[in-house]
């Protein structure tokens, strides 16, 4: 199993303790004995695939000064971690002398290296009830819990908690909206409804359905050659730089997001750029 240069662990903390009896198949499960073991010994596998950015590094340590360490580091006999880098990169920088470690006793290296790779894929395909975790993420808040330290950006957060200040269908709906425009949680400054005609310059935005039942509304709009229809524009289409070559017709059916799609740009171009047509 390949590894990075480290000093030899010590003989003592390899020796396997005596098998104990579990209900599968008689080998010690890891976790039956956790040790505190210095961090200076712990070598990272040279080839783990999986990824640890400064600012989830930043969230680890949070985590452990927060609650401490609640998840031991996996190693081999060697001293190699299977599971648990983000772990010591975290408590490394926190210059923390030694940690809470178990050990894989017996495993072949193709089981160790397997498991590199299968504790971070199995953790990656557990699902969100987002009923429930909403409900539970705006209790937190409540409680005056500090929200960073739940590991969800400022962004999810707001529409996670849009959704469980919402009322059925409606704040489902505007917590989608939330998450697909990047925005906060705050109503839009421009209070639009269906039907509305707004001009963006010499473009315009029509609040209405995309579909054949609004087709009376933007089919009057395409009468220049080089017009271009654009369906359910995200927030930063009319700021595009095609959008200044050509003039467009851009639909949007939730009165919600065209509200901030007029913020965005309004907040570059200025409020004199944003006017609502009287026909």
């Amino acid at each position: 199993m390949p590894r990075t240069k480290a000093s030899a662990p010590n003989p003592a903390e390899t020796v396997p303790p005596p098998v104990l009896d579990n209900p599968l198949d008689g080998q010690r499960w890891p976790a039956a004995e956790v040790e505190m073991v210095p961090t200076d010994g712990l070598m990272p596998y040279a080839r783990n695939a999986r990824t640890h950015s400064d600012e989830q590094i930043a969230q680890i340590m949070a985590s452990i000064r927060e609650w401490g360490f609640t998840t031991p580091i996996l190693r081999d006999e060697t001293g190699m971690v299977i599971a648990g880098h983000g772990r010591l990169m975290a408590a490394q920088r926190l210059k923390l002398a030694a940690v809470p470690v178990v050990t894989a006793y017996g495993w072949s290296e193709a089981k160790n290296r397997a498991y590199v790779i299968a504790d971070n894929k199995l953790a990656l395909n557990a699902g969100w009830d987002e009923e429930m975790l909403a409900l539970e993420l705006g209790d937190l808040a409540a409680l005056d819990v500090d929200m960073d330290l739940i590991g969800f950006s400022e962004n999810e957060l707001a529409a996670l908690l849009a959704s469980a200040d919402g009322e059925g269908a409606g704040g489902e709906r505007k917590a989608s909206v939330l998450a697909a425009l990047d925005v906060s949680i705050a109503d839009p400054r421009h209070a639009v409804k269906t039907g509305d005609v707004w001009h963006l310059g010499d473009r315009h935005v029509l609040i209405c359905e995309c579909v054949l039942t609004g087709w009376a509304v933007w089919s009057a709009y395409l009468t220049e050659d080089d017009a271009v229809f654009c369906p359910f524009p995200g927030p930063f289409v009319p700021l595009s730089m095609k959008a200044d070559e050509v003039p467009f017709v851009m639909v949007q059916p939730d009165p919600y997001a065209a509200g901030h799609l007029l913020d965005r740009y309004a907040d570059v171009h200025g409020e004199e750029a944003v006017t609502l047509a009287d026909d």
